[in-house]
């Protein structure tokens, strides 16, 4: 039986979970107000959200580590596991994630409170 990630309908999925992925960083960074310039801290921020892919911490993360990333995330997003994400399970999930960031709750997103969730989970997924 072949996998859905190995299959052409797979692989679309998983190169459009990765725009949309893309999509989710664009948005939260203009939510955020601010222009990025590469600094040492946004590769710290890179590093932190492989961290959380790389299921054996060996530092690396392999194909399949993508994929059940991959397939963790959409489970998530997929509230009523049907296969697919509906436009409103689509922007719940983004506004749930976007609110896990507003520690404070003033309804804006600061570059240190994205800094410290993406630590945080980073170290959770250790």
């Amino acid at each position: 039986m072949k996998s859905f990630l190995t299959s052409a309908t797979g692989r679309k999925a998983l190169l459009t979970f990765a725009g949309l992925t893309l999509l989710k960083t664009l948005v939260v960074v203009g939510a955020a107000g601010f222009l990025l310039e590469p600094t040492k801290a946004d590769a710290e921020d890179d590093i932190a959200m492989l961290r959380g892919a790389d299921g054996n911490g060996d530092k690396s993360v392999t194909i399949d580590e993508a994929r059940a990333a991959f397939e963790a995330q959409f489970g998530k997003m997929d509230k009523n596991a049907d296969g697919v994400v509906s436009r409103d399970e689509y922007v719940d999930a983004h506004l749930a994630a976007l609110s896990e960031y507003d520690t404070n709750n003033d309804g804006k997103i600061t570059r240190d409170e994205v800094r410290a969730r993406m630590k945080a989970r980073a170290s959770a997924a250790r």
